[in-house]
């Protein structure tokens, strides 16, 4: 994928750091699980983790900064992920019970990103 606006997708690109950054477990009642990754999305500047516990995690790809958002039911995985940029970025997050999440990223133009490091 490379065109004028999206950053070149590479074939390779280690992302141990941002595997690093996801916690190993979560907490379920009294006791901890294990946390799983169960499906993946991209946009042109984020990748998009669903997991087994109702978490979508949003990383920035250049910063590797990363950001937790939560679904409408905890605790149910997350079977699908959609994503979807226009004048804003959407993610659509759908879960095992048949439950839709919608998150509306506002999309900041690189000539203000700049200003925000």
């Amino acid at each position: 994928m490379a065109s004028g606006v999206n950053p070149v997708w590479r074939e390779w690109a280690t992302l141990t750091s941002l595997i690093e950054q996801l916690p190993q477990h979560f907490q379920q009642g009294v006791g901890t699980s294990a946390l799983e990754i169960t499906c993946l999305a991209c946009l042109p500047k984020h990748l998009v983790l669903g997991t087994n516990v109702g978490l979508v995690y949003l990383a920035h790809l250049p910063t590797l900064n990363l950001l937790r958002l939560k679904c409408e039911n905890p605790l149910t995985p997350i079977s699908h992920l959609s994503t979807l940029s226009t004048v804003d970025d959407m993610i659509a997050a759908g879960s095992e019970d048949g439950t839709v999440s919608i998150f509306q990223l506002p999309h900041i133009p690189d000539f203000q990103a700049d200003t925000y490091k």
